[in-house]
């Protein structure tokens, strides 16, 4: 309901607007990340009009302005439809495509958060639709989820998905067609990001050259992902 009044009403808007450009200005920030979730598709051109409106004072003080967008390749039009991606490309630096969370916590079904053909088209739609890679910073999943049948999934680190294979006796399989490794335990069912994975990810990244890419989230990944970024994307 406040999201709905925050977009929707141009005066709180406005204002929204304002406290963020006080707030980048009194603190000094680089800029901001626009993060709206799961908005109605109602809301589309309510976004769009807060961007626009946001943009050119960021661009004023040369400060950096991204918007994180959920995916919109095999994606349901209620979670990803508020996006337009080609008039948010002209209203900011840069969108932050979330390319995680194929399957998620309430999924149907159990299965890989980002599968590697779906992650693909997900890059090059992105690419198309923003006018370019330059517009585009592209989601690395580093987290996983554990699914109990009947029960919502919970959100596992590399460290827990680990530690409960390795408490339980459990096989990690490597998924090839997914690019993704899994194991099951008693009724759970957990899939999970490593370094193989991630870096079959990079590999994809690298073929498109976006502006960069975006981690979720720092601390719950393989610590040995970061020799694979380091070496295909050297500072």
């Amino acid at each position: 309901g406040s999201t709905d009044a925050v977009l929707g009403d141009p005066a709180i808007r406005s204002k929204v607007v304002d406290n963020i450009v006080k707030l980048v200005t009194e603190k000094q920030y680089d800029g901001a990340n626009i993060d709206f979730e799961l908005l109605p598709p109602n809301q589309r051109d309510n976004l769009t009009a807060f961007m626009a409106e946001l943009y050119p004072k960021m661009r004023g003080m040369n400060k950096t302005l991204i918007i994180s967008v959920f995916p919109q390749v095999d994606v349901a039009e209620d979670v990803s439809g508020a996006y337009n991606y080609p008039e948010l490309a002209k209203n900011t630096d840069y969108l932050q495509i979330m390319t995680y969370d194929y399957h998620w916590s309430t999924s149907p079904k159990p299965g890989p958060i980002a599968p590697i053909d779906w992650y693909e088209k997900n890059l090059k739609y992105a690419i198309e639709k923003c006018g370019g890679p330059h517009k585009v910073i592209i989601g690395l999943g580093a987290y996983g989820y554990d699914w109990v049948k009947g029960k919502d999934g919970e959100t596992v680190t590399y460290v827990d998905s680990i530690t409960r294979a390795e408490q339980n006796g459990a096989k990690i399989i490597y998924d090839e067609t997914a690019q993704a490794p899994h194991f099951n335990y008693g009724n759970h069912e957990v899939w999970f990001e490593n370094d193989k994975s991630t870096a079959v990810k990079l590999d994809i990244i690298a073929k498109y050259n976006p502006a960069g890419i975006a981690l979720w989230r720092l601390g719950q990944e393989q610590p040995e992902i970061w020799p694979h970024i380091n070496k295909k994307f050297p500072k």
